[in-house]
């Protein structure tokens, strides 16, 4: 009675392990695997993202030929983002600087003293810190503008917003309408005034 009992025991515990054991050797195996897949998949991704950030921001830091005043790449995404898709309106706002020309959205536009012939010599990191003013269909000047407002095209085929005979660019560090950060930065940045003329 007692070596039935302890067969039936040895064999219960048996079936016990081996089913455990089995349940380990399929639930633990591929979620790791499944992880690593997961975990492979996703470092190209990152890495790749994260690569031209880190580029950009050294160039930006670095490169004082456009006034030396580039945002990181992040603050020029998050408001050159929006900035590169505006409309192609533009509208006259009161600033501490006088009457100045924004979008349609009251961003500040800005004009770059590098710029000759009404064409950018604005791309690259530059363009990331300072968004040109892309225009989409025939843009429309608002009430008390008196340079002739047109586009160019830029090297990569889109059409940018110009004001007289300078192109226009909004600021990645300008956060709110009205912000007018860039104003004077390397003594190539400024605002614009109603006839299209840099405002120093």
């Amino acid at each position: 009675m007692r070596t039935r009992s302890l067969f039936a025991l040895l064999a219960a515990g048996t079936i016990a392990l081996a089913a455990c054991g089995s349940d380990n050797s399929s639930s633990s195996s591929n979620p790791p695997a499944a992880a690593a897949t997961t975990a492979a998949a996703a470092t190209p991704t990152n890495a790749a993202a994260a690569t031209p950030t880190t580029t950009a921001a050294s160039s930006a830091s670095t490169d004082s030929s456009y006034g030396n005043a580039y945002a990181t790449p992040t603050t020029a995404a998050a408001s050159g983002g929006a900035a590169a898709t505006g409309t192609a309106s533009v509208t006259l706002a009161d600033s501490k600087l006088g009457k100045i020309v924004v979008d349609s959205k009251g961003m500040t536009l800005y004009a770059f003293l590098k710029d000759t012939g009404g064409t950018s010599a604005c791309s690259g990191a530059c363009a990331n810190a300072w968004p040109p003013a892309a225009a989409a269909g025939t843009p429309t000047a608002g009430t008390g503008i008196s340079g002739t407002l047109t586009t160019v095209a830029r090297p990569d085929g889109t059409m940018q917003l110009k004001l007289g005979n300078w192109p226009l660019y909004r600021y990645a560090g300008d956060a709110a309408a009205g912000d007018t950060n860039g104003q004077g930065t390397g003594s190539v940045w400024y605002v614009v005034g109603a006839d299209g003329q840099p405002i120093k």
